[in-house]
């Protein structure tokens, strides 16, 4: 399944996001007051949070990647079908269509209908695979080979970004009318942020996992 690790960031991001914001206010740089926190967020004051970095892996399939993708102020690098071999796919259970939103889905309750859609990915993605392997074999590049591959077939994604563009990702991502997928990889995000950044988790409002 779909798995979130921490690549890297730096020591004490909380004390250098509080050095940053107060750059006019020198006699006071080190302070290590962290309600200046609440107050930026409150304040929409997000510079101070541009500053701090932090590098995630993701490793999902192609059709989850391209939601992630999408989020302009995140730098990503991308395991390229174009020059390694895919191998492996994922599969995800069965969610029915929300009545009321396009974007949303409802979990299913119906064994027979997860029972189906599991067997039909893991057949679906499984042909796929054979024939790819029978491409390169063949001796066709990699390039077009994985033209036979599905949105399922494996990926991952090294996803760069500020601590501004992260609680925007997790603003969007970390929603009920994302996709369900999607919205497991910003938990897990979410909740090793909370570790690194406890003082900006609590002036947000977030709970982890367990909690919600």
């Amino acid at each position: 399944m779909d798995e979130v690790k921490l690549v890297y960031s730096i020591n004490e991001p909380e004390k250098l996001l509080l050095y940053m914001a107060r750059v006019s206010n020198t006699k006071n740089q080190d302070s290590g007051n962290t309600k200046l926190i609440k107050y930026l967020i409150d304040n929409k004051h997000w510079s101070p949070f541009d500053m701090i970095p932090f590098g995630f892996e993701i490793v999902t399939c192609r059709a989850i990647q391209e939601q992630i993708i999408r989020h302009w102020s995140l730098r990503f690098q991308i395991f390229s079908q174009r020059y390694a071999k895919v191998e492996g796919y994922h599969v995800y259970p069965a969610r029915m269509q929300d009545p009321v939103s396009r974007q949303s889905s409802l979990t299913c309750d119906n064994p027979e209908i997860l029972e189906w859609f599991d067997q039909a990915q893991r057949e679906v993605n499984t042909l796929a695979q054979k024939k790819y392997a029978e491409a390169l074999k063949l001796g066709i590049a990699k390039d077009h080979a994985r033209f036979l591959l599905t949105m399922g077939s494996h990926s991952k994604i090294y996803a760069a970004g500020s601590l501004r563009s992260w609680i925007h990702f997790l603003d969007v991502r970390d929603h009920e009318h994302a996709q369900w997928q999607t919205q497991e990889i910003a938990r897990g995000i979410k909740t090793i942020l909370m570790d690194f950044v406890p003082h900006t988790a609590q002036a947000l409002g977030w709970m982890s996992v367990n909690d919600e």
